[in-house]
């Protein structure tokens, strides 16, 4: 009886593992003038915590 318990459970817990990676999703590319504008927008949040003297904070993700 405990044998079959512990086969269940491992039965349950790979197929779980299985839906985890089938159902895994690749984000979709950002078009080039977006990347453009994030890359601009980090650059320039940077420079303006390095002249304010916040270059040792890190920033809230």
């Amino acid at each position: 009886m405990l044998g079959l318990l512990v086969a269940l459970l491992a039965l349950g817990l790979a197929v779980f593992a299985l839906l985890d990676v089938w159902y895994l999703v690749e984000p979709p590319e950002l078009p080039a003038d977006l990347q453009h504008w994030i890359s601009y927008n980090e650059a320039s949040s940077q420079l303006l915590r390095m002249e304010s003297g916040l270059s040792d904070v890190t920033k809230d993700q």
